[in-house]
């Protein structure tokens, strides 16, 4: 049973993963506890759904070649005089000043299912050597 996967865009994680997350962020992530049973219907596992509480702002817009679109959303893609236009090469920066105090948050501005994690946060994760965890570094200024 893997620490770390999303089934409908949901993160489920171990209690290892879980007492990483609250050892930075006590009480401000909802864990619902999830019983894993087999075939016949035996409980042989318990994973917590986790559901990112910190919703932030956290893109920093001068080295963000994004565009954001009516304010709201950034997008790779945008129209512009009728024409749909395509950035080569997206690429995100977060904030340093915007993320700080914040070590597992969505940013309200961007599309997806992404969870971003602060770096002493990922080390804190990837030192626990959990399963099916795929950590990628996003600049921050």
């Amino acid at each position: 049973m893997p620490d770390y996967y999303t089934p409908n865009a949901f993160p489920c994680v171990s209690s290892r993963f879980k007492e990483v997350v609250e050892r930075f962020e006590p009480d401000v992530h909802q864990f619902f506890p999830v019983a894993v049973v087999d075939k016949a219907k035996e409980k042989i596992d318990e994973r917590w759904l986790w559901v990112v509480c910190n919703r932030i702002d956290g893109v920093d817009r001068e080295h963000t070649n994004l565009f954001f679109q009516n304010q709201n959303l950034w997008t790779s893609s945008y129209k512009e005089d009728g024409e749909w236009k395509r950035v080569r090469d997206p690429k995100v920066a977060f904030n340093k000043q915007q993320t700080e105090g914040f070590h597992f948050w969505r940013d309200k501005h961007l599309f997806g299912e992404g969870i971003y994690v602060s770096d002493e946060g990922a080390q804190a994760l990837q030192s626990e050597n959990l399963s099916a965890l795929r950590l990628q570094h996003q600049e921050t200024v």
